[in-house]
């Protein structure tokens, strides 16, 4: 597994080739296979460095130090049995006031694996600390057309590496719904890096393609210890490896990890305590305020919709102004208690709006309840402030304290109870991303670490605790590691126009969260009519629930043929429920036949303009709980089409039977039935339509 031959050092598992120089500095490359000439790695520049850290003296100074301007102190080696390998390389760090730090690096390897972890430990002088550490730094990434990074981003995008491209990703936010990124060619080469972190810490995940290379960073935002230590660790280990594939490839190895963590480790949808009403959800609505006119439009779309398992989702039901005077919700606006009650006779569900996360500074509690000593604060004792749409400062409150835990706690059981909805919704928990906390009276440790995701943990425990039977609390975003607290997220803020959409968060958790929604709606969507249709068919394909469109924009009457499609499709889903209810999702498929390309654009609601350019009919595959595969297929088009799937031999099960019948579904129940030829079905997908096949 090791051989040294001069001054490189190689690591070899069988499956993966760590190589180091290890002369009179440190370099490392990594190849993705055995052969050790294939790899995403050009040599290193003589400047490049492996890692960077910040380091804050006793005087409150802080200064950035490299592994580039550090003392390179050699490497260790060790065995643990006969399959595995520690390596350890040292450096030492000569601060300007001539105190040394010591920086260790340990890489552990096993035969036959293609994965290497990663951890690094920090010794710093006596009264100073560590608060970032940058790890892995990698700045020798080729760009190349032929190679591009999938990042955690929203649903996921996929970037190509070419200059100019930046990604910048905080997690936990639907900035980095997920910890990790894959790099990978047209040949299926793959280089997979992912922190694999079962505390959820603060940490920036950065790709910055320059004009002939790219770099790529972990920044790991630390906390500072509550006793002083000199022996500081980056409290989770950092796994690189190589594979062979695509993002779905790397989502797989990022799956396993995910389940050994405290929110991953869950039963799938079909058995999670989850409202049985909410798990057959197919179309969510989205009503705004209690305007009679608003609610005449809502009273049309729910009878237009009556055939659908549906919900709504509503929006400005307080007195206050959106985005103003948080939490002070109460009182309801005048009507909006008896628009409940009269939409929940039509057999729909509703769930109102709160903010988990803000507390607006002109409210009257803010002094009253001495919410300034609550909220998240920077060295300076500062509160950080955030402006919406409203340009009212606000403040995001320390999710550790008490305070914050109780108002959001209460806000819940009071909407519950007052007005008796079957649900509440709490706005950024998953979508925005955390601050470092200098507050010493939180009784977290300062700086970063996982106070954050610990914080909102216990809060959402204790909402969960008293939550009556059938009652829900879901989230904005799908930030993962509060996805077993939560019955549902809904994911929209994707940045649509920055790289191709991939399905890299249902790849991981498809069979274990439930998604509603998929990209805002501006208006634009509906005049075009085909970045609508667009959204609709990708969000049925990726296993989310539909719409969370408003009432008047979809019950428009020049909007009638995408009523009509989100109808079709809304249908169609009921009869995918044992897909995307509970199964895992096996990734998307080409779609062959009389299946012609579209061309167009869309307009990114906080952005600029994204290029449409693809099939009319796409496809996505899953496999249920009882083993059968489905086919899920869309069809953006006025036109019928006749189309054929192979479906892939590296997804389906090995004994799958490729000659097995399969029965089809659309929105008026079954219609139709056939048998495969050697794993292919042959179908067709009506205009403004969906199809659900099952198979086996």
């Amino acid at each position: 597994m090791k051989s040294l031959k001069g001054e490189q050092l190689v690591l070899d598992t069988g499956k993966l080739v760590l190589g180091f120089e290890v002369g009179d500095r440190f370099k490392w490359n990594l190849a993705s296979g055995p052969d050790r000439k294939k790899t995403l790695f050009t040599k290193p520049a003589p400047e490049s460095s492996a890692w960077e850290i910040e380091l804050r003296n006793p005087e409150s100074e802080k200064k950035i130090y490299s592994e580039s301007g550090a003392q390179w102190k050699g490497y260790l080696l060790s065995e643990e049995g006969k399959n595995e390998i520690h390596a350890q390389f040292n450096w030492a760090v000569i601060t300007e006031s001539g105190k040394t730090c010591e920086v260790n690096l340990g890489v552990r390897v096993e035969k036959d694996s293609a994965l290497s972890y990663w951890s690094m430990e920090v010794v710093v002088p006596t009264g100073w600390n560590l608060l970032k550490a940058d790890f892995p730094l990698i700045s020798w990434l080729p760009l190349n057309k032929n190679i591009v990074m999938a990042a955690a981003h929203g649903w996921g995008l996929e970037y190509d590496l070419k200059p100019g491209v930046k990604h910048e990703g905080l997690y936990p936010s639907c900035l980095a719904s997920m910890q990790f990124v894959a790099f990978y060619n047209k040949k299926g080469e793959g280089l997979y890096i992912g922190t694999h972190d079962p505390k959820a810490c603060y940490k920036v995940f950065n790709l910055n393609a320059l004009e002939k290379t790219a770099e790529f960073r972990v920044n790991n935002i630390l906390a500072i210890p509550n006793k002083p230590a000199r022996k500081i660790k980056v409290p989770y280990e950092i796994c690189i490896g190589a594979f062979q594939g695509d993002y779905y490839d790397a989502a797989m190895i990022y799956r396993d990890f995910s389940l050994t963590t405290i929110w991953g480790n869950i039963p799938t949808i079909s058995k999670r305590k989850i409202a049985p009403w909410l798990k057959k959800t197919d179309l969510w609505l989205r009503p705004d305020s209690d305007n009679p006119e608003n609610f005449e439009h809502l009273k049309t779309a729910l009878d237009y919709f009556k055939e659908t398992a549906h919900a709504l989702h509503w929006y400005r039901w307080h007195k206050i102004p959106y985005d103003t005077y948080y939490p002070e919700y109460f009182p309801p606006k005048d009507f909006f208690k008896k628009q409940v009650a009269a939409a929940q006779k039509t057999g729909t569900y509703v769930m109102p709006y709160i903010n988990g996360r803000l507390w607006d500074p002109a409210a009257k509690s803010w002094k009253t309840q001495k919410a300034k000593e609550i909220a998240v604060v920077n060295e300076k004792n500062e509160c950080y402030t955030e402006v919406y749409g409203s340009k009212v400062p606000l403040h995001p409150m320390c999710p550790t304290t008490k305070l914050w835990q109780d108002t959001v706690k209460d806000l819940v059981k009071r909407i519950l109870k007052e007005i008796k909805t079957d649900g509440v919704y709490i706005d950024q928990i998953g979508a925005s991303w955390p601050y470092v906390c200098y507050n010493p009276k939180h009784g977290h440790p300062l700086g970063g670490g996982s106070f954050w995701f610990e914080g909102y943990r216990k809060m959402l425990v204790a909402i969960r605790k008293e939550l009556p039977k059938d009652k829900i609390i879901t989230t904005e975003e799908n930030a993962e590691c509060w996805i077993d607290q939560f019955d549902a997220q809904l994911t929209l803020n994707m940045h649509a126009s920055e790289g191709k959409w991939i399905p890299l968060y249902p790849a991981v958790y498809g069979e274990r969260v439930i998604n509603f929604g998929f990209l805002y709606f501006p208006e634009e969507d509906f005049v075009k009519s085909l970045p609508f249709r667009v959204k609709m068919q990708k969000c049925l394909l990726y296993g989310s629930q539909l719409g969370w469109v408003y009432p008047a924009s979809i019950m428009s009457e020049r909007n009638k043929l995408d009523a009509e499609f989100l109808k079709s499709l809304s249908l169609a889903r009921s009869y995918a429920h044992d897909f995307v209810a509970g199964g895992r999702l096996l990734g998307l498929v080409d779609v062959l036949g009389k299946n012609p390309k579209v061309k167009g654009e869309g307009k990114c609601i906080f952005g600029p303009m994204y290029p449409i350019d693809q099939k009319v009919v796409e496809a996505s595959l899953w496999q249920a709980e009882n083993g059968k595969l489905g086919l899920i297929l869309a069809n953006i088009s006025d036109r019928d089409c006749a189309v054929q799937v192979k479906l892939p031999d590296n997804r389906i099960p090995a004994k799958f039977n490729k000659n097995a019948k399969y029965k089809c579904y659309d929105a008026t129940g079954e219609a139709g039935s056939g048998k495969m030829a050697n794993g292919q079905v042959k179908v067709t997908v009506a205009a403004r339509g969906a199809l659900i096949v099952s198979i086996g």
